[in-house]
Formats: C-alpha cells, structure tokens, sequence
C-alpha cells in the first residue's frame, strides 16, 4: 500500500476506474485509492458482490462502502449489486436465526446508508433466489424515491422464494428512461412462463412515460414450447417515447398492442432462434409502412425478406449491424446466398445514407470484406463507422486486402472510423 504514495495521479485515477469490490484485498485498497483521488476523479463504476466471503469480511465490505468513503462513492455513477446474502452462520439452529436476524439488519441498515449517498445514473441488480428478503424491499424502495435513469434487473440467479413479496416491492418502481430485463422465464414447464413476473415487468414499462430504451432477453432455452411473446411485457396504451427495443428470444408479432410501438421505434436490435419467424417481422414492418433508422441483428438471421426491408428503407437506414460472435457453426447456403445479395443488389441502394456498417461474422464466407464487395462498401460516402471481417488478417497475404480497404475511403474528407474483426480460415480450436 505504501508504494501507492509514489505513483502519479492519472496512475491512481487509472486505477481508480477500475476497481471493484469483490474481495479483501480489493476493499482495502479501494479505501486507499478513493482517500488520494477522491476530490480530483469520480469513480464512475462499482461492484458490490457480499456472498463469496467470511461473514466479517462482507460487512465490513458494506459498512466501508455505506460509511468510509463517503468522498469517493459520492461520485458512483454505476452500481452492480450481487449477491445479497450471508449464507451459513456456524452455532445451534436458535443461535442462527437469532444471529443472523441481527446481522442481516445492520448490513440493511448499511446498504441504505450507501444507497443515500450516490446519484446513480445507472444500477445493475443480480437478482438471486438466496437474497436477504429486506434486500427486495430496499432497492426497489431507492429506485421509487431516487430516480435512476437505467436500471438492469437480472434474474438469471433465480427468482426469491417470496415471488410476490418481490413482485409486489417492483411495484414501485417507475419513471425509468431505460430498462433491461434478463432471463424473466426461468421454469422448467415447457407452458407456463413466469407471467405474474412478466406482467410486473409490463406495469414498470406502463410507469415509466419517459422509457427511451428497452430491452429484454426472455431467457428462454426450451424448444419444445415457443417463447414469450413481446405483446406480454406491452400495455394496449403505447408509450410514444421508446425510440429504441433490444429482443432476445422473444416472439413478436405485430398487431394492435405492438404495432404503435413500433411505429415510434428508431432503433431495433433483434435476436431470435427462429428465422421462419423473423422473416414475418420484416414483411410486417413493410406492410405497416413502418421505417427504422438502425437495425442489428445475427448475421445467421439475415433472410431474403431483411434484405427486401433494408432495401424499403432506403434513405431512412444510417446504422446496419450483422454480428455473429459465438461458437463455430455449420454453414449454411440460406446465408451465404444473403450475403452475396446484400453486397451486390441491397448495400447499393443505402448507400446514400449509411453512416455505421459492421459485419462481423467467424467463419471464413462471403460475408468477409474482399474485392468482390470492395467496391459496393466505397460507394458508402457517408460512413462514420466501418467495421468488416477479413479472413487471415494476421496472415502476410491479407496485406493487399487491408490496403485496399483503407485506401478505399482514404480521399475523404472525413474518413470513417475502420476496425477489423479476424477470421480464421481454419477453424480454431481451444
């Protein structure tokens, strides 16, 4: 700690900005850190993770968090919280209950006192089914009386035992400008979603007039059942002010609850393990007569009837994004035949307004930047942002490719931001 004294001040901020607290260690030197920086930097992000230590270690973690660094958590700007729980206290069954009732009361009394001393923009919430039950109380009672304009709420841990104690405590939580829901559908009945949760979900949309963001990945896994369907988080009064709706494994159909909604969306990221199913999103949208600004989306996604939309939005479209990230997969001639059709008829004709391209796939296709779609990637002269994958790019032989892509746009006046995702030929393993 003491060699803390002789590092330079943007060295200290720099190591400010990413500490959590996540362990002993990490806690004392958090105090250290905050105590010399405190007045010249704001640390703009915390982890507050309780359950993986000894008992005294996590209150003393909480009650150094809520009460030592007044100076330095009043600058928190984002909070994650995970893992409110104490887990087993050694002694006799009385002694337990006893014990940890008393506990559990001054690590809620802490929280509360930290909670009152930051102005949060952003909180993340672990949710987990073995969380102190006050902790379902407090934070949805900070997020009703101190406006937070982002909330995450995850529940990927586990729903609480007391479901309706939680549901009812969610209650109050409104005024929200964005929202994020994570695995919401966690039941092993492949026809009974948790729809009590959902439909709380839909009351904080319904309470948030001023909700410019939404996003919602059901969780759903099984395939025996469809997933839920976006009308279930949606109320019949659409909320004009949603300009932007991220899905994750959702059904969406287009009808008199959605369809206002998404006539006020600009931005649109979708995500669905069915393309049959995406396919009548597209054709919806253009039926509706309903344009969108920016739209990702899984490379694997992309259909025939997407490229037929992107090409009804012409003039409209500025930001396109096809991202393929995750395991090694087989291809497919569906996709392989989309990509050749985007680059040669689609791409064309949106390239008076596109200011953000990214393709980004992992396996060696023609979705990869090459001379056969050089051409129609520089007639984009507005692009800001462009981001292709090249096959080999750490390979001697890509140089050529890689020169002409910035020579490609070098002319400009203002050229485009480029990033380059690599792709193996071969297929790497491990």
């Amino acid at each position: 700690m003491a060699s803390l004294d002789n590092l330079p001040e943007d060295i200290l901020c720099d190591i400010a900005s990413k500490l959590s607290i996540d362990d002993n260690m990490r806690l004392r030197l958090v105090c250290r850190v905050l105590s010399m920086v405190a007045a010249q930097f704001a640390l703009k992000n915390l982890y507050v993770r309780l359950s993986v230590h000894p008992l005294s270690v996590r209150r003393e973690k909480l009650r150094a968090f809520g009460l030592r660094m007044t100076e330095g958590v009043r600058w928190v700007r984002v909070l994650t919280i995970s893992c409110l729980s104490l887990g087993k206290i050694s002694g006799s069954a009385t002694q337990n209950v006893e014990k940890e009732h008393i506990v559990g009361d001054e690590l809620k009394s802490d929280l509360e006192a930290a909670l009152a001393q930051i102005n949060l923009h952003t909180l993340r919430w672990l949710i987990s089914s073995s969380d102190y039950n006050w902790s379902f109380e407090v934070i949805p009672r900070h997020l009703a009386t101190h406006p937070v304009r982002n909330v995450v709420l995850d529940f990927k841990l586990g729903f609480p035992n007391d479901k309706e104690m939680l549901v009812h405590n969610l209650g109050k939580i409104n005024h929200l400008q964005q929202l994020t829901i994570h695995d919401v559908c966690r039941t092993a009945s492949p026809f009974n979603y948790d729809d009590f949760m959902i439909h709380e979900m839909a009351n904080i949309i319904e309470r948030s007039p001023a909700l410019t963001h939404l996003t919602i990945s059901s969780g759903w896994s099984t395939f025996w059942s469809p997933p839920p369907n976006l009308r279930q988080f949606l109320k019949a009064n659409p909320n004009p002010q949603i300009s932007t709706m991220c899905l994750d494994s959702l059904g969406i159909t287009l009808d008199d609850i959605t369809t206002p909604y998404f006539r006020s969306l600009h931005s649109l990221y979708l995500r669905y393990s069915n393309s049959g199913e995406q396919a009548g999103i597209w054709n919806s949208l253009r039926s509706e007569e309903i344009k969108l600004r920016r739209i990702e989306t899984d490379i694997d996604e992309v259909s025939e009837e997407l490229l037929d939309y992107l090409e009804y939005c012409s003039g409209v479209l500025i930001d396109l994004a096809f991202h393929k990230e995750e395991a090694i997969h087989r291809e497919t001639p569906a996709r392989v035949n989309a990509a050749t059709i985007f680059y040669s008829r689609t791409l064309p004709q949106l390239a008076d307004e596109l200011q953000y391209l990214s393709v980004h796939t992992i396996t060696a296709n023609k979705w990869c930047y090459d001379r056969s779609n050089a051409k129609s990637i520089k007639q984009c002269k507005k692009l800001r942002m462009l981001e292709v994958s090249i096959v080999d790019l750490d390979q001697d032989y890509s140089l050529p490719l890689l020169n002409l892509l910035h020579e490609s746009v070098a002319h400009r006046t203002i050229p485009p931001e480029i990033k380059t995702f690599n792709v193996h030929r071969v297929p790497q393993i491990g």
